[in-house]
């Protein structure tokens, strides 16, 4: 079995400028949330099973 690790990120924001922060926060949560979404892929493909579609486990 692969060796999967966790990790926190942490995002700090000026809000100085609330448009651009809400825009960094959305941006950095999409690219976490897809990359998550991977990894996920990643491991049901590794299971060996061809007979289920990964998409609809992964973004039921």
């Amino acid at each position: 079995m692969t060796n999967i690790k966790s990790a926190n990120v942490i995002v700090y924001v000026d809000n100085s400028n609330p448009q651009l922060s809400s825009s960094v926060e959305s941006a950095a949560s999409n690219t976490i949330t897809g990359l998550n979404g991977m990894q996920v892929e990643i491991n049901v493909v590794k299971m060996g099973t061809t007979t289920v579609n990964v998409q609809s486990i992964v973004f039921p």
